[in-house]
Formats: C-alpha cells, sequence, structure tokens
C-alpha cells in the first residue's frame, strides 16, 4: 500500500512538473514572440530613419546639382552675351572701313558699226566690296571687279558716293587697288583696317567675312577656317596657278568679292574672293568659299600702289600631281612628285633642260610630294630667283637643274 501511494505520488509530481514545463514554454515563446516584434519594429524604424537621410541627401544632391546647372547655365550665359557684345563692338568698328564699289562696263555689239569700230550698246552695271588699306584713301578689291570697268565709284556705309580710279591691278592673284576721292577723308570716320600674318592662321579658327552681297552694305556673316594653304588657278585665264588661298565655310556671295576675312581682334588674314561652283550646274557649293591670304596682300599691294602691277615668279610649264595610276607605269615606289606635262617654248623650264614627262622630286633641297608644295615655294620668290630642282629626266635619271625664275607672261 505504501508502495502504491508512492507511486501515484510520483505521478502526481512529475504531472505537476509536466504542467509547469509546458507554462515555461508558453510563456517562453509569449517572450519569444515579443522580442521577435521588438526587433522587427527596430527594423522599421531604422529603415524608416535611414530612408529619411537618404532621401534629404537625394535632395541635397539634387539641389546641389541645380545650383551647379544654374552656376553654369549662368556662366555660359555670360560668356554668350560678352562673346555677342564684343564681336557687335568689333563688327561696328570695322564696317565703317568697309565700301561698295560700283563699276559701270561699257558692253559693245560687234554687229552694230561706226566706221568699221563696234558700238557701244548698253552699260553693265556691277558692284563688289573693298576696305581701306592705308591713310592714302587705297582700298583693296579684286581684280574681276574692277575689271575693264570704265566708271568706278566708292559708296560708305554712310550712303555717300564718291568717285574713285583703279591705281593698280593684278589678274593673277585676284587683286587691285582703288584710290578714293580725298574728300572723303574729312567727311567719313574711317581708318585703315589693320592686317594680320596669315601664316599663323589656325584650322578652326572663327572668322568674319564683311561685304555686299546683292548690294546689301555691309552685310556681316561668321563661320570658321575650314583649311590653309589651297591652290588654284587664277580666275582671269586659268593659265597660272596660286596658292595660298584660305578656305572658309563663312558665307560669301556675288558682292562680297573685294571684302574683307577678319579673325576675331578685327585683324585682315584675307580678301575674299570667289566660291566653289559645281562644273556641270554652275550652282555654288556650299560651305566652299575661299579668300587671298593676308600675306598676298602684303607682297602685291604696295607695288600695286607705287608700280600699277606685280610681277610673278614663272617657270614656264605646265604640271599636274603624280598619280598612283602613273607612279605604276614609270616604276615610281610611291605616288609622289610632280609631272611635267607641257613645257612653254623659250621658258624658262625649257632654257633649263626640263622636257615633257620629266618629273620634278623635290626644290632647293625640300622634298616635293605634290603640286602645291612647288607653287608654295614658288612663291616665296621673285623673278631672276634661282631654284635648284631634283628631276628625274626621260631617261630615268635623276639629276638637279638649274633654273632662273622668269617673269609671268600679262594676262591681257
Amino acid at each position: 500500500m505504501q508502495k502504491m501511494k508512492l507511486a501515484v505520488y510520483s505521478s502526481q509530481e512529475i504531472l505537476k512538473d509536466h504542467r509547469a514545463d509546458m507554462c515555461w514554454i508558453k510563456r517562453s515563446k509569449y517572450e519569444a514572440a515579443v522580442i521577435l516584434l521588438a526587433c522587427i519594429l527596430c527594423l522599421l524604424l531604422y529603415f524608416q530613419l535611414d530612408n529619411s537621410n537618404l532621401m534629404a541627401t537625394i535632395e541635397t544632391s539634387q539641389t546641389a546639382r541645380i545650383s551647379d546647372s544654374n552656376r553654369t547655365n549662368s556662366l555660359e550665359g555670360t560668356l554668350t552675351f560678352l562673346n555677342q557684345t564684343l564681336l557687335s563692338d568689333l563688327v561696328n568698328k570695322v564696317t565703317e572701313s568697309v565700301i561698295q564699289i560700283n563699276t559701270v562696263s561699257e558692253m559693245q555689239n560687234p554687229k552694230i558699226t561706226f566706221g568699221g569700230s563696234p558700238m557701244v550698246e548698253d552699260y553693265l552695271h556691277d558692284f563688289g566690296s573693298g576696305f581701306l588699306y592705308d591713310n592714302k584713301l587705297n582700298f583693296v578689291t579684286n581684280f574681276h571687279v574692277v575689271k575693264e570697268a570704265a566708271i568706278v565709284s566708292a559708296r560708305f556705309p554712310s550712303g555717300n558716293i564718291y568717285s574713285a580710279r583703279v591705281v593698280g591691278s593684278d589678274p593673277v592673284s585676284d587683286l587691285a587697288v582703288v584710290q578714293v576721292d580725298p574728300s572723303a577723308m574729312f567727311r567719313e570716320k574711317i581708318s585703315p583696317l589693320p592686317i594680320a600674318n596669315s601664316s599663323t592662321v589656325e584650322l578652326g579658327q572663327p572668322v568674319i567675312a564683311i561685304g555686299n552681297p546683292a548690294g546689301l552694305i555691309n552685310t556681316v556673316t561668321t563661320g570658321i577656317v575650314s583649311q590653309t594653304d589651297r591652290i588654284g588657278l587664277d580666275r582671269s585665264s586659268e593659265r597660272y596657278w596660286v596658292g595660298d588661298l584660305l578656305q572658309t565655310d563663312a558665307d560669301i556671295n556675288p558682292g562680297n568679292s573685294g571684302g574683307p576675312l577678319l579673325n576675331l581682334d578685327g585683324e585682315i588674314i584675307g580678301v575674299n574672293d570667289f566660291i566653289r561652283v559645281n562644273p556641270e550646274t554652275g550652282a555654288a557649293l556650299p560651305g566652299l568659299n575661299f579668300a587671298i591670304s593676308s600675306n598676298t596682300v602684303q607682297k602685291v599691294v604696295p607695288h600695286l600702289i607705287s608700280e600699277g602691277s606685280y610681277s610673278h615668279p614663272w617657270i614656264g610649264a605646265r604640271l599636274s600631281d603624280v598619280t598612283p595610276s602613273f607612279a605604276d607605269m614609270v616604276g615610281l615606289e610611291e605616288a609622289r612628285g610632280i609631272v611635267v606635262l607641257e613645257v612653254v617654248p623659250d621658258s624658262p623650264a625649257e632654257k633649263a633642260g626640263i622636257v615633257q614627262d620629266s618629273i620634278i622630286f623635290g626644290v632647293d633641297g625640300n622634298l616635293i610630294m605634290q603640286m602645291a608644295d612647288l607653287i608654295k615655294h614658288i612663291q616665296t620668290k621673285v623673278p631672276n630667283d634661282n631654284m635648284i630642282l631634283d628631276v628625274m629626266g626621260t631617261d630615268g635619271i635623276r639629276r638637279d637643274v638649274n633654273l632662273t625664275l622668269g617673269n609671268a607672261p600679262q594676262i591681257s
């Protein structure tokens, strides 16, 4: 009996201990749930605060960017305003010294004669541009502007018109000098435009062209220098190559001829001359505009003023670049140099012993890659100067040839 009671007691104790354990487990689960919930609340609070800080940082960053953008835009706007102001001031200073040159030429009809001579049928009115070169009222323009002009006059920006005369011209470089009536010096606010060294002109350099296209006085266009040291045939006879031309995309139209091409310091770097046209249609090719370099102006114009003309050095041969096909045909390793297509009788080239189909590889110790190299070198010379040419004759032998430059025949 005692044993039985002990056994019952033990079972009851066990049951009591089991219930106590269950209560502890329930209490533990409850506490764990509370702790987990507290952790979740803490995490939510943390992320909320961190998100607020993040948003504040983003807003601050955006504000900073907006502020920087505003400052940049403000700076760019200020620079643009300053550039426009400087450009306007520059243009206002130089335009007073740019004129419209008006010409009247006689048109003769060979079918109407009097005493065996053709009668004047009508008069051709034309115009171009020019700029003041010196204090003696000498204005530089293009030869083709005043070519065959019977009457020349100059219209200033003020609207005043004065008589003028051609004092010198050069068909090869397409330059001319027109002198205006001295009374203009007392009535007009003008001063000679400074002339820059065109050898310092760089590709992409901003430029300003001023002239009178379609008779619209002092039209201003802007652009850049597209290339330097271009070459081309003279406009009057297409017999002579001229070099040191500047190419620009600044608009140049009929009437701009003879006007100045300026840098942003208001200095002349060229004289607006011609537009490249489509050979089939005759239409102007946009952006292909050319100007005579200021260095050519400084070389030629003083002679036009003092002597009325300019003597160009001349070798007396028709030349062309060596092409890859020609190089293969004659067995050259590379397509460089100049081939002589024709030699003018009694010319410096003939006297030096140069013959047709000769190839020129060098001049005065300098390699010649293309015709522009020789033309540029010749234009540093004057008639009667000597040159040493590296020439390969038709016999395939290369030799040094001493050539004395002559005077280019005048273009009638």
